[in-house]
């Protein structure tokens, strides 16, 4: 596994600087388009929350909320999802040592290629929708199975709150990463219809999908070790940012109170 990684960047390695500027440029970019076409979405979620507080018409309520939520959905359909494939074009070239160029960020707005991408941003748009779908149903039954874990060990260890934080924190960083195994494989398979898409402009957008979920099968396994990879990392994420945090807050809280008492007893 550390050896692809390896190998990739010592492949980009002599436009490393090109790659991750056209990159960082083109996700900030990304990111002002998904910020400014989201600000009237918060607007009319406000107004329509507003309006089932005060039992307003409910199709007046919802319409405003339907436009704003179309609007980021075009915008992606039509701009998003063509800058997503340009950073991806970006990096695909520098591992493969080919020369690296701004204009490789708008690759998928080129004739004869747009509205292909048009496609995939569609099937990538499904692909989120499963995603949530998928997350949210496994999140539920996980709750649900920590809810009852929980209930019985309070019950038969009479409320013994270490047992029941540490078992809630390892429950927590077990859901995260199975969300995070979900998340991330429809990431890959995305990416790699996406670098199909890449290799031969002419196929149809129905068949860099299919070639996508042909690469889980090649002989390299490539596709598990930068799966492996990204979920090591994910990991490591999520542990620095759910139970570690956690129970530094409570370590910290205990030693406040050691601490209190040190005090009183150096003042009385």
């Amino acid at each position: 596994m550390f050896t692809f990684y390896k190998q990739a960047f010592k492949n980009a390695k002599p436009q490393n600087a090109k790659t991750a500027l056209f990159s960082i440029l083109t996700f900030f970019v990304f990111i002002l388009i998904v910020a400014f076409t989201f600000m009237p979405v918060q607007q009319a979620l406000q107004m329509f929350m507003m309006s089932m507080m005060y039992q307003g018409p409910m199709f007046q309520a919802a319409l405003p909320l339907i436009i704003a939520l179309i609007i980021p959905l075009l915008i992606f359909l039509f701009v998003g999802f063509q800058l997503v494939v340009g950073t991806i074009n970006v990096v695909y070239k520098a591992i493969h040592k080919e020369d690296v160029h701004l204009t490789d960020v708008f690759t998928a707005f080129k004739k004869g290629s747009y509205l292909k991408s048009v496609k995939l941003a569609l099937f990538t748009l499904l692909v989120m929708l499963i995603t949530i779908i998928v997350v949210t149903v496994v999140n539920q039954l996980f709750s649900a199975l920590m809810h009852t874990i929980l209930s019985r060990m309070q019950s038969g260890t009479g409320g013994n709150m270490g047992a029941l934080i540490t078992v809630q924190l390892i429950g927590l960083t077990i859901s995260k990463l199975i969300a995070s195994l979900f998340i991330w494989f429809f990431t890959y398979i995305v990416i790699a219809y996406v670098v199909a898409y890449l290799r031969d402009r002419q196929a149809g957008a129905f068949k860099d999908v299919k070639q996508s979920f042909k690469s889980l099968k090649n002989g390299r396994h490539s596709w598990f070790k930068l799966f492996l990879g990204l979920i090591l990392l994910n990991l490591i994420v999520i542990i620095f940012s759910e139970p570690i945090p956690q129970l530094v807050v409570l370590a910290t809280q205990h030693m406040s109170q050691n601490l209190a008492k040190i005090l009183v007893y150096v003042v009385i």
